[in-house]
């Protein structure tokens, strides 16, 4: 199917890709992102989305990049500018696609969050962000990485104040200034947050994801009869008073 005004942004065909309770076609996940698909391309209205947990993987990219590369020993350029990827489906921009590598790099929130222990990808809708991206690219293979660099300071510093006033009305801190108590949060928050001391090894987790036909084929189907609600929402639009 070509031409189509929809392309589906990479990061989103997880979110396409699931279904509903008892297996029902379309899930409310999967129906969310066909409405917020025609609201945005109708009217530019988006979602804005934020977190401390996004926060940090925003400003921390470059570092997580570089952590990888000295990690990995990989001759890859983090100077290239990101590619945009499209074809007559989807739409994507991977982290790293540069000497053969094509590399998607997802910094953990805190300690609790990284993937020490697990074998196989613990989010199946960056497996299909991955997917998509092979297709895109031509690509036979992918790089999911966790990492777990340490917050920024002024994120450190907004955590420990929260601890601060969450801890400070409980009877054993019954007495303490409120300084006393930045010191406590503080204490807490870089034990939550901050990793130097741990080996750099430690702290990237890498996903080796094999480009799988039967997947992309599926991704592909999903998007064709996900574009007939499309339609069919836009029309709702257009016919409404």
């Amino acid at each position: 199917m070509t031409g189509h005004n929809w392309l589906v942004r990479a990061s989103q065909v997880g979110a396409l890709m699931t279904r509903g309770r008892g297996k029902e076609e379309w899930g409310a996940t999967a129906m969310q992102a066909i409405k917020d698909a025609v609201l945005f391309n109708e009217f530019g209205i988006d979602k804005f989305v934020t977190s401390k947990h996004i926060e940090k993987g925003i400003i921390n990219e470059a570092a997580s990049l570089e952590m990888v590369k000295r990690v990995t020993g990989w001759e890859i350029d983090l100077e290239k500018p990101k590619k945009r990827l499209v074809n007559s489906w989807v739409i994507g921009e991977p982290d790293v696609l540069d000497n053969g590598y094509l590399i998607d790099v997802k910094n953990s929130w805190d300690g609790t969050t990284f993937p020490w222990f697990e074998t196989e990808v613990p989010n199946k809708t960056y497996e299909y962000q991955l997917q998509t991206y092979m297709w895109l690219s031509g690509y036979k293979h992918s790089f999911l990485i966790y990492t777990l660099t340490s917050a920024p300071e002024h994120m450190v510093y907004k955590e420990a104040e929260k601890i601060a006033y969450n801890l400070h009305p409980l009877p054993k801190y019954i007495g303490k200034s409120f300084d006393e108590m930045l010191e406590i949060g503080e204490k807490l928050a870089r034990q939550q947050l901050v990793f130097d001391d741990i080996p750099e090894s430690k702290r990237i987790k890498t996903f080796r994801i094999e480009r799988n036909e039967t997947i992309i084929e599926e991704v592909k189907k999903r998007v064709e009869d996900a574009r007939g609600l499309y339609d069919a929402f836009r029309k709702q639009l257009k016919n409404q008073i």
